[in-house]
């Protein structure tokens, strides 16, 4: 949106690209504030005139991307109650320590005690509202694709309004790559065990750029189903249903997006998803 608006340098120049200039500048222009409840999308719905779209992503990746922006965060980690007991098995400082494993295991204390706390957004489930008639429900590892898909009338206004599948040449033009805080750059393969990796041998990965294979986190499949059909099934039943739109079905670079990612849900984690064509929200 920042791009579409001639606004990614601007933005760049502000500092914290992109969130502290959306946070700050853009989203006190009325015509620009964010949707303050799921209730406040009623217009999606009922007016043609609009255009909603809504991102979503694989929860493999997504519960992986989450333990590591929330771990990065001092801030975040503190919010995140459980983790103080999270670390059972040893003695450490698990608000800056913990394992990818051990922090699912906070997750599922947080999820049967049902606390809440701000920045929940970043390592909870999205899907809370569920699906939303009238909102085009888009999963982000399309966007990585180079081309457009000319053939897709379907994708055809979000491409005019957006043109999200080349932010990364805005960015470029606007000095604002690599923007290395948002895009991790991950090895193609790794050995997997990475869920037992202590966060501070992650946090180094990070920073030399060599963090593992998010799938190298999933080595256990019992661990695996337990996360992502249990602690994330609404976010998983939300992709699921995203990657089953008839309408877009014949888009090239939405269907071979969506045909990898339901691939690998059910390579990695031995996920049955016929179960899973209707939400569970």
């Amino acid at each position: 949106m920042l791009a579409k608006l001639h606004l990614t340098g601007e933005a760049y120049a502000y500092g914290g690209y992109p969130l502290r200039y959306v946070h700050e500048v853009l989203n006190a222009r009325s015509e620009y504030q964010p949707p303050g409840s799921p209730r406040d999308l009623k217009v999606c719905a009922e007016d043609a005139t609009w255009l909603c779209v809504a991102i979503v992503r694989n929860p493999l990746d997504r519960a992986v991307s989450s333990y590591i922006h929330t771990m990065s965060s001092s801030i975040l980690a503190r919010l995140f109650l459980e983790l103080n007991a999270a670390c059972v098995s040893r003695v450490s400082n698990c608000q800056k320590e913990a394992t990818f494993a051990e922090f699912a295991n906070a997750l599922t204390v947080r999820s049967q005690n049902g606390n809440r706390s701000k920045g929940d957004g970043h390592f909870m489930p999205q899907a809370l509202s569920g699906y939303m008639r009238g909102v085009l429900y888009l999963p982000v590892e399309m966007f990585s694709f180079a081309a457009n898909d000319s053939s897709c009338p379907a994708l055809a206004e979000v491409d005019a309004r957006l043109d999200p599948m080349h932010l990364a040449q805005h960015e470029l033009a606007a000095g604002a790559a690599p923007n290395a805080e948002h895009y991790k750059v991950k090895a193609l393969t790794s050995m997997p065990g990475s869920e037992q990796w202590p966060f501070p041998r992650i946090d180094a990965a990070v920073k030399a750029h060599t963090v593992p294979a998010y799938d190298s986190f999933w080595s256990n499949t019992t661990f695996c189903r337990h996360v992502i059909s249990c602690l994330y099934g609404a976010d998983l039943a939300m992709y699921v249903r995203a990657c089953s739109q008839p309408a877009l079905r014949q888009c090239g670079v939405y269907r071979d997006a969506c045909d990898r990612q339901l691939a690998r849900l059910r390579e990695v984690c031995g996920l049955d998803l016929a179960g899973w064509q209707r939400p569970r929200v």
